[in-house]
């Protein structure tokens, strides 16, 4: 008999603290159900189904899972059967070994590539870096907000963290500042609370780093925007109009020049011709998100 996994079901004790965690820091899409119950959609379409307090799912197996446990349902042949297991949390040796090695090969795919030539012959990285900065805190782009225009924290986090990455032979262009990310921190797909432990957390932010440290690179890899500044308001972001794009691209031209450029999301990609594009890790994409950067990286 064929059998398929139809999906997963994980118990909780606390929706809230679940909920967080699934859709806030690994960025997974959260779906209300019926019988009061909750799911979190994988960027591949798997499903996992969420029990917890006060839920009534129906139907449900005989012996109901338990909060740290979970049910693999599988379906065929017209009919379902679970099989349930207790998760430990922890990976095998063997994959933790598996990992290892593919972050091996990115890490050392990655330093092939050219190491960009400076950006002035008779500039240091801190010179240039804060005459970019600079220019940026006095650029109009649009209708966005600029977050280094009176912040003088977040221009020179901005300042140091170039200059930190002035012989980055990769770049990430991600699509624009999020009102949880870089509008607040400074800092290209990077949160407050990465950089001191408080405020905003950004589920973008989480997943470009924790994949970055996995691959072992995330002291190689430049990160910035199509859009440096905030589209949006200080709770809502929106996409980046054509001519913000236009606005913003003499920094991105600057930022880019001489590295291995790769496009983070579709709106990254459309401004960036010929650069290799991987998908953008917010809703629902990490996955999709780490597996196309190790392809790209380790190609």
């Amino acid at each position: 008999m064929a059998l398929r996994l139809d999906h997963v079901v994980i118990a909780v004790s606390d929706y809230e603290r679940s909920n967080a965690f699934y859709r806030d820091v690994l960025g997974i899409e959260l779906l209300e159900l019926e019988y009061g119950r909750v799911a979190y959609r994988l960027a591949d379409g798997q499903q996992l189904n969420v029990h917890g307090p006060g839920a009534t799912p129906n139907p449900r197996a005989a012996d109901p899972v338990k909060p740290g446990n979970s049910d693999l349902c599988f379906a065929g042949m017209g009919h379902r059967t679970r099989r349930s297991h207790t998760s430990s949390g922890t990976a095998s040796h063997s994959s933790s070994a598996r990992r290892r090695v593919r972050a091996d090969a990115v890490r050392e795919r990655a330093s092939t590539f050219e190491t960009p030539t400076a950006r002035s012959s008779s500039s240091s990285p801190t010179d240039n870096a804060v005459d970019l900065v600079g220019r940026l805190a006095r650029a109009r782009i649009g209708a966005t907000h600029n977050q280094y225009a009176r912040s003088e924290l977040r221009r020179e986090r901005l300042r140091v963290y170039l200059a930190d990455r002035d012989d980055a032979r990769v770049v990430l262009v991600g699509e624009a500042a999020g009102y949880r990310g870089a509008r607040v921190s400074g800092i290209p797909f990077t949160s407050e609370r990465q950089l001191t432990g408080a405020g905003p957390a950004e589920a973008s932010a989480t997943i470009v780093h924790r994949v970055l440290a996995e691959l072992r690179i995330e002291d190689d890899v430049l990160l910035w925007n199509v859009v440096p500044t905030h589209p949006g308001t200080e709770t809502t972001n929106r996409r980046p109009t054509r001519s913000e794009i236009d606005a913003a691209s003499p920094f991105l031209r600057e930022v880019t020049r001489n590295r291995t450029v790769i496009a983070v999301g579709r709106v990254a990609a459309a401004a960036l011709d010929d650069a290799p594009y991987v998908r953008h890790p917010s809703h629902g994409g990490a996955a999709a998100f780490a597996r196309d950067l190790e392809r790209t990286l380790g190609a």
